[in-house]
């Protein structure tokens, strides 16, 4: 079929599901909807992604190598770093990092802060993960 990737295609797309949910929890981008908007592509083909029923096309590739920042080799090979500039790749990583602290196991007794707005917090993270 032209324009699709081959064999790697199921491996290539799981590292694209893996770039718009670092998106997402990263606070880049607020929801899938925006990113397929900032990319061109229909939320339908993105949700094809997830449920594995579709693969995504070499022009999606370039685009999200443009749009995005990602490094192809990592998109392609899953080699070297996720972002091709440093700048996104330090923000993401600093995000995911401070929502993981805000959701970490506290030593009994421990005084916390509101712990309803920290269940918020974790049941939204494990949502975006989810889409």
């Amino acid at each position: 079929m032209p324009g699709h990737i081959g064999k790697d295609s199921k491996a290539v797309t799981q590292r694209l599901i893996q770039v718009l949910n670092v998106l997402i929890v990263s606070g880049r981008f607020k929801s899938r909807r925006q990113i397929t908007q900032k990319l061109g592509v229909y939320e339908t083909q993105a949700s094809r992604w997830y449920s594995g029923e579709g693969a995504c096309t070499v022009d999606v590739l370039v685009k999200v190598v443009k749009v995005l920042g990602v490094d192809p080799a990592w998109l392609l090979m899953g080699t070297g770093e996720m972002f091709t500039n440093a700048d996104s790749r330090l923000e993401a990583i600093e995000k995911q990092l401070a929502m993981l602290t805000e959701n970490r196991p506290v030593k009994p007794g421990t005084k916390t802060r509101n712990s309803r707005e920290k269940s918020s917090k974790k049941r939204s993270f494990q949502k975006k993960l989810a889409l």
